[in-house]
């Protein structure tokens, strides 16, 4: 088995990045998606509690390390 894995080395190599480049969006997937439901909530929190909009904005902001202009997005896409 050895000798065989040494003479397919680029193909082993080349599947193992590919395994490896998978698990990795995989896992940049699970955390964005965590990240915009942590968003979401802190945003109806927001609301809940009477924050006003642009004090939710720039909480949002602060919290989650955005830009104003995208904080105002994911606010203004969860504030129902």
């Amino acid at each position: 088995m050895k000798e065989y894995l040494e003479s397919r080395e680029k193909e082993v190599v080349d599947i193992m990045m590919a395994l490896y480049n998978e698990e990795e969006v995989i896992e940049r997937y699970v955390e964005d998606r965590e990240n915009e439901a942590a968003i979401r909530s802190a945003v109806e929190m927001c609301k809940d509690l009477g924050v006003t909009i642009n004090d939710a904005i720039a909480r949002i902001a602060s919290k989650f390390n955005l830009e104003w202009t995208k904080s105002a997005e994911k606010v203004h896409e969860y504030w129902k």
